[in-house]
């Protein structure tokens, strides 16, 4: 069975997507690393508003994951909901740690 020239690129573009995912999360744990072993700087005061619960956590993956595999459905490519479950979480994961970076 031949896979049709626009699944080709959809999976191209997902493993792409995947790989920067990659790349995003390895400079996010260097940069980690990094300011651990910085000086203690003077700690900040927490932002209010700017952190999330586990519960909204897990909601925002859960909605993502539902997206991803819908997404992957209506676009007739093979997948689980494993699959879309961890990607969830690792987009959500990069922008929660975007979000404290920022705060």
């Amino acid at each position: 069975m031949t896979e049709k020239p626009t699944e080709k690129l959809s999976m191209k573009r997902l493993a792409d997507d995947i790989e920067a995912l990659r790349k995003q999360v390895a400079a996010l744990e260097k940069s980690a690393a990094q300011q651990k072993a910085a000086p203690a700087e003077k700690p900040r005061a927490k932002a209010s508003g700017k952190e999330i619960t586990a519960e909204q956590k897990h909601a925002l993956v859960e909605t993502l994951a539902h997206f991803k595999a819908a997404r992957r459905a209506q676009a007739g490519q093979v997948g689980d909901a494993e699959s879309d479950w961890l990607e969830a979480e690792a987009e959500v994961a990069l922008l929660v740690a975007a979000l404290r970076s920022n705060g």
